[in-house]
């Protein structure tokens, strides 16, 4: 199914007879062992089956969650190390692969690295204990009451969608980016490496990086807010103990964390930082993880250059075999893969709504961060929260945004 170098590469119309081979005999374990997309295709198919009995079993729906971060390396080794032949048949050595392609060893790596950094950070916030659940799904649930719906939305959105994008994302890219080194192996001359993949590697770092910090610094914001929680309630219950040992009565009802929070010094009263980054973003965290896998993709847009570059006269036809869209400048902008990253973004913006809505139910003083800082992009800030309370005449009438906006 290789296109020697100088044909139209029909990459999409390879996947599909794949597929159709797929569909004749799809209890044949040897035909995703065939291609390497095939393969990363049937362990996706094995994480959504078992995804799905998991949180029917258990009622947790956070399961897809657990993989979010393990998948896309797991789909990015299999490439990674999927043998590549000769024209003459002849099996190429990895090393000699990655030093011919080194696109496909950069990018590959960077998915790992991308995964075990999520996976940690997941894990130290408790994510993987199975009785944590994330709480955006128990809304979910109460806004789907009808069980007929519900079990609609968690098998179709919740597993299959939510697991068959991460494939998406990760490994079509990949795939793109492997059967160009596929294709042009025999091609001592052709070495995978262009500006491009230059450009994509410069952003994926910058977008790891900014997640990096806005986890971090994130992290040690609510484990600060969470010291002075605690401490509050020990106080508490050690005042309720000299009170019953005094007086034999325990005193009155504890405080609850809403109304510990409310006490604490700025900014921390507000319940969610408006600090550090996120004086420039409230969301830099998900900007910096969507934006990675745009990244990613501009990957398999470096190959399309390279394609341009191998038969130049031939470079228009490629369009008509449904491989390589839009024309810009002298390399073809837009690839089937990118339909992915196009989901991932669309996701992200759906998601950060609802966490905006439930953040804006809980702390109330969210509607005035909501004015003066940018959901995602990171931008220049307007007016703190801080400046604004202070400007309030009553401090509790700051604390209900709608008052002090009329």
């Amino acid at each position: 199914m290789a296109s020697a170098v100088g044909s139209a590469p029909t990459y999409w119309e390879d996947v599909l007879a794949l597929l159709s081979a797929l569909k004749e005999n799809p209890f044949d374990i040897r035909t995703y062992f065939a291609d390497p997309l095939l393969l990363t295709l049937l362990l996706n198919v094995i994480l959504i089956l078992s995804c799905y009995i998991l949180q029917r079993t258990t009622g947790n729906y956070s399961w897809v969650d657990r993989v979010w971060s393990i998948s896309p390396p797991l789909f990015a080794l299999i490439i990674m190390f999927y043998p590549i032949h000769t024209a003459e048949g002849l099996a190429v050595s990895v090393l000699s692969v990655w030093n011919q392609h080194p696109r496909l060893l950069f990018v590959g790596t960077l998915i790992v690295l991308w995964g075990i950094r999520l996976t940690y950070n997941f894990a130290r916030k408790g994510g993987y204990d199975p009785k944590e659940e994330d709480y955006r799904w128990a809304w979910c649930r109460k806004v789907i009451p009808n069980p007929i719906l519900w079990e609609l939305f968690s098998s179709v959105f919740i597993s299959f969608y939510q697991l068959t994008l991460i494939w998406l994302i990760s490994a079509l890219p990949m795939y793109i980016v492997w059967r160009f080194a596929q294709d042009t192996i025999s091609t001592p001359s052709v070495v995978g490496w262009t500006s491009i993949d230059t450009l994509a590697t410069l952003f994926f770092v910058i977008f790891f990086l900014m997640e990096i910090i806005a986890d971090e610094q994130q992290w040690a914001f609510q484990n600060r807010k969470w010291a002075f929680i605690r401490a509050s309630q020990e106080r508490e219950a050690l005042l309720a103990s000299q009170n019953a040992s005094t007086s034999g009565s325990a005193g009155k009802n504890r405080s609850t964390v809403a109304e510990i929070v409310a006490k604490l010094p700025a900014p921390y009263s507000y319940g969610f930082s408006t600090i550090g980054v996120f004086r420039y973003s409230r969301h830099l965290n998900f900007f910096g993880e969507f934006m990675m896998w745009w990244a990613v993709y501009l990957y398999s847009v470096a190959t399309s250059e390279q394609l341009f570059f191998l038969d130049k006269p031939d470079a228009p036809e490629r369009a008509t075999f449904g491989t390589w869209w839009m024309v810009f400048g002298q390399f073809y902008l837009v690839n089937w893969s990118i339909f992915g990253t196009v989901l991932l973004t669309l996701l992200f913006q759906g998601s950060t709504a609802l966490t905006e809505h439930l953040t804006l139910q809980k702390y109330p003083l969210y509607k005035l961060y909501q004015m003066t800082t940018s959901s995602l992009v990171p931008w220049f800030p307007g007016s703190s929260v801080e400046e604004i309370i202070d400007l309030a005449v009553d401090f509790n009438a700051a604390r209900q945004p709608a008052d002090l906006l009329k």
